[in-house]
C-alpha cells in the first residue's frame, strides 16, 4: 500500500509541478514566493494518500486482482472515489463555502485521475 501511496505523491508532483511551471512561465506573478513548498507539502501528502487509499480499495474490493487485471474503466472508478475519500479531510478552507469546495474536490477528482 505504501509503494502506491509513494508512486501516487510521485505522479501528483510531477503534474502539478508541471502545471505551476506552465504558469510560472506565463504569468510569473501569480505564483507568490512560498507556493512551491506548499505544493509539495499538500499535493505530497494528498498523493500519498490517495494512492494509499487507492490500494486498501482496490485489495478490499477486487478480490486480490491485480490492477493490471482490472478493466480500466474499474481502475479509473477507484481512482476517483480514492480520490473524493481523501478530498474530504482538505474540504474545510478557505471561505467559498462548503459547496464550492465540494465542487471544487469532484472536479480535482477528475483531473487528477485523468491525469
Amino acid at each position: 500500500m505504501l509503494r502506491i501511496g509513494v508512486a501516487w505523491a510521485v505522479l501528483w508532483l510531477a503534474f502539478w509541478g508541471i502545471v505551476v511551471g506552465v504558469i510560472a512561465v506565463l504569468d510569473p506573478d501569480s505564483i507568490d514566493p512560498g507556493e512551491p513548498l506548499m505544493l509539495v507539502a499538500i499535493f505530497g501528502s494528498m498523493g500519498l494518500l490517495t494512492g494509499v487509499a487507492f490500494g486498501v480499495l482496490v485489495s478490499i474490493w477486487e478480490s486480490g486482482r491485480a490492477v493490471i487485471d482490472l478493466p480500466l474503466t474499474r481502475v479509473a472508478g477507484w481512482g476517483i472515489l480514492s480520490t473524493a475519500i481523501v478530498q474530504l479531510a482538505y474540504l474545510g478552507h478557505g471561505d467559498a463555502g462548503l459547496p464550492a469546495n465540494i465542487k471544487m474536490a469532484l472536479l480535482f477528482s477528475a483531473i487528477t485521475t485523468a491525469s
